[in-house]
């Protein structure tokens, strides 16, 4: 009797360090396959979204838990690993999302030179790589999505180049004649006498120009929004005030979101006007709002009026700068009524 439960007993201990073995091989395999990826920027899909007022905005709930969840594990393992929540960038009519997974840098991230990893040297994509523009255009009130591959797109444009990132600290999107089109930077990858060249992504087509019709290339597009071409809008003003520290949303770029998730009774004001509106916005930053359009003010700032306290004025001593007024004059004002008065929207300046 001594004998059988001596040899069930090894065989136990043989099971449990067999089980033991395995865990910590997988362990070690996962950690190896994560950790191949310096640079993560987890895609993310649409769950939900909803248009509001003839499609003057659309709110989109992003799920990307799936792949964030990969990307902060692998972060744990190696602390070099760089994992950036990109947000999208909205235009009049389009959506953009970028999301990447590299096993080298496209640009120089880290600080201390024993955190360098390698730069990204070649155009075409390694096993388990991926370089994606997500392209969702909301025109008629619906949302059609288009996915351009990034290596893709720079090897069609010139088979020596390759892709380094988005220009514009805005990561913005241009539009003229009817078409939109964004920067991105590209070089050779010859380091370090590498040569940076700059192009425009044809956001319809998904093909890459020197230059947009009038012949402005990438560089002008990015050196204008730098100088005092640059107009202000609404809720640029507001921010360079300060109005809108404090407040539990963020109104930033066309793109309005709450700063983290909130119950059914808070927000009552919004959450009655639009209810499907606020299901989604409810969850906190990885919900938006996008404006889509022209820019229409007065939406804007109705929708501000459902989600500030009460009588509250964020235009007193607002100053609307000259080249964001109707007459060309820098304004000091006080009031609602004031502002709309001076200010300069897009639907005017046609």
């Amino acid at each position: 009797m001594k004998k059988i439960m001596k040899s069930k007993l090894v065989q136990v201990i043989l099971l449990a360090l067999t089980v033991i073995g395995f865990y910590f091989a997988y362990q070690a395999y996962r950690r190896h396959e994560l950790t191949q990826f310096v640079m993560w920027s987890p895609r993310a899909k649409i769950a939900s979204y909803e248009f509001m007022d003839d499609n003057k905005a659309v709110a989109i709930d992003w799920d990307r838990e799936s792949e964030l969840k990969e990307a902060e594990e692998a972060k744990k393992y190696d602390n070099r690993i760089k994992v950036e929540l990109s947000t999208a960038t909205n235009g009049e009519r389009f959506i953009v999302r970028q999301s990447y997974k590299l096993k080298s840098a496209t640009y120089k991230y880290w600080i201390l030179e024993e955190d360098a990893v390698p730069y990204l040297k070649s155009n075409i994509p390694e096993q388990g790589e991926y370089w994606l523009l997500d392209v969702y255009d909301t025109k008629d009130g619906t949302i059609k999505q288009k996915t351009y591959d990034v290596f893709q797109m720079v090897r069609e444009y010139n088979k020596d180049y390759i892709p380094r990132r988005f220009r514009g600290y805005k990561f913005y999107l241009y539009t003229e004649q009817g078409k939109t089109y964004l920067p991105i930077s590209m070089d050779t990858g010859q380091q370090p006498e590498s040569k940076t060249e700059n192009g425009l992504i044809d956001i319809e087509e998904g093909k890459i120009i020197a230059a947009i019709p009038s012949d402005k290339t990438s560089k002008e597009l990015y050196n204008k929004e730098e100088t005092t071409e640059h107009k202000d809008n609404f809720e640029d003003i507001l921010n360079q005030h300060d109005r809108l520290s404090n407040q539990n949303f963020t109104l930033v770029l066309s793109d309005f979101f709450l700063n983290k998730s909130v119950s059914n009774g808070q927000f009552s004001s919004l959450a009655d006007k639009y209810p499907k509106v606020f299901s989604i916005l409810k969850s906190g930053p990885s919900s938006r709002l996008y404006f889509l359009g022209k820019e229409d003010v007065r939406f804007k700032i109705s929708l501000l009026k459902l989600v500030l306290p009460e009588g509250t004025n964020i235009f007193k001593d607002i100053t609307i700068p000259a080249a964001s007024s109707k007459d060309g004059q820098e304004h000091l004002v006080q009031s609602e009524e004031e502002f709309l008065q001076y200010y300069k929207s897009s639907t005017e300046e046609e």
